[in-house]
């Protein structure tokens, strides 16, 4: 090999080790994955981990009135978890199994959301 080396041969160089480099461990981290075990999810706005951490699906608009949080704060309080464990995952995008419609108004999000935790 010569001690210069052209523009193309660089960039071939460069290629083939990109290529190298990124396509095996891609392959590897889709082919070793482990499934992941599935949730405890008893209705359409809650969802219970492996890991004890507590998904609450919020269909009301948070406008400063802290509903999100009260209703979080309603489910650590009836399921006795610990606060840190509560998290307000996003409403699905085709929402094929909810019976309610998402809207907000009137200062009602946790008076109307209340009974489905």
């Amino acid at each position: 090999m010569s001690a210069t080396i052209s523009r193309r041969e660089f960039v071939e160089t460069a290629a083939g080790l990109v290529i190298a480099f990124h396509l095996p461990s891609g392959i590897a981290e889709r082919t070793f994955r482990p499934a992941a075990a599935p949730s405890f999810s008893p209705n359409a706005w809650l969802s219970i981990g492996t890991d004890g951490v507590v998904t609450l699906t919020v269909d009301k608009s948070e406008m400063g009135q802290g509903s999100q949080t009260g209703l979080a704060m309603i489910l650590a309080e009836e399921l006795e978890a610990d606060w840190s464990t509560i998290r307000l995952g996003p409403v699905p995008e085709n929402p094929a199994g909810w019976s309610r419609r998402m809207s907000t108004g009137g200062s009602t999000a946790i008076h109307t959301s209340w009974d489905m935790l």
